[in-house]
Parts: structure tokens; C-alpha cells; sequence
């Protein structure tokens, strides 16, 4: 994966787990635009073993900094019912999930 100077995040090679937050389990030969980030301004990501954490403000409120997971959803508490293993994940959404 790369983010390029105006905060565009690309991405390519295998996306079998979803690593690179398409919803095409293809292999990327080339860089790509990643579709769901173009609303957002990405400031950072690391990879992991079959994820990537991304930390992304919304262009309309560039202070505020969200982030998200990709990859495989293995071992992470989430209410999906998509059973594919595959996910792109605000992680808003985990931390609203602890009591």
C-alpha cells in the first residue's frame, strides 16, 4: 500500500482476504485507488498478517482522525453476519460495541 502526498491511498497485490479493502478478492498487479477512502484524507496504515489498520480523516472535517481495519476479520468482535472472513471495518463500530 502507498498514500500518496494529497493523502490518496493505493494499493496492490493479493486482496484474497480482503487486505486491501476491495470487494474483489483479485490480485491487484498494479497500483489502484482503494474506492471507499476517496472521501477521506489518509494520514497512515500498517499492515499486519492479512489486515491493514488506516487512520483517515473525512475531507469535510479533516481534524478528526477515524480509523479502520481491513483483511481478515478472524478473532475481532464484530456483529457482521457476513461469514466470508473478509471485512473493511471502522473501528468506531468495535469500541461501540464494549459495555
Amino acid at each position: 500500500m502507498a498514500v500518496t502526498d494529497k493523502g490518496e491511498l493505493y494499493g496492490w497485490g493479493n486482496n484474497g482476504y480482503g487486505t486491501l479493502g476491495m470487494n474483489d478478492a483479485s490480485t491487484f498487479c498494479s497500483p489502484t485507488e482503494i474506492p471507499f477512502f476517496k472521501d477521506y484524507v489518509v494520514h497512515d496504515f500498517k499492515v499486519g498478517y492479512n489486515m491493514v489498520m488506516i487512520c483517515a480523516s473525512p475531507k469535510t472535517k479533516p481534524d478528526e482522525r477515524q480509523y479502520f481495519l481491513t483483511g481478515d476479520k478472524k478473532g475481532l468482535p464484530t456483529d457482521d453476519s457476513n461469514n466470508d472472513g473478509k471485512f473493511l471495518l471502522h473501528c468506531k463500530s468495535l469500541m461501540s460495541n464494549k459495555s
